[in-house]
């Protein structure tokens, strides 16, 4: 009727089944809760070659699509000019100007594109 465990102490032949039966338990109340759905964290949408005018007027099917959160590309000035995508740095203090922008736009239009990311 008893039998070495693994861990050197006697077992009967119903503790294996208790525990299996247990596990099960578990994972229905898990199950249940939506846990098991849920450990992963929204995927990140790599986002380049908008303005953040366009970014803006998308923000909310972004979020809508299950989105968490949005990478964009270096926001500074780049060295190849404004048709660089920014990974060629030339001045990472310069976002863009209302008279001289960036290949996205300016540094009020990112701004306010970061106050709308922090509200969503």
């Amino acid at each position: 009727m008893f039998r070495r465990s693994s861990w050197g102490g006697a077992e009967t032949h119903s503790q294996p089944k208790r525990r299996k039966r247990l596990r099960q338990l578990v994972l229905q109340q898990l199950e249940s809760r939506n846990l098991l759905a849920s450990v992963s964290a929204p995927p990140i949408l790599q986002w380049f070659d908008s303005s953040y005018e366009t970014i803006e007027e998308r923000l909310p099917d972004v979020f809508e699509a299950g989105y968490g959160a949005i990478w964009l590309p270096p926001p500074g000035r780049a060295d190849s000019g404004n048709q660089s995508v920014g990974y060629d740095v030339y001045n990472r203090f310069d976002l863009g100007s209302a008279d001289h922008p960036t290949l996205y736009g300016t540094r009020t239009e990112l701004a306010h594109l970061a106050g709308l990311f922090d509200r969503a």
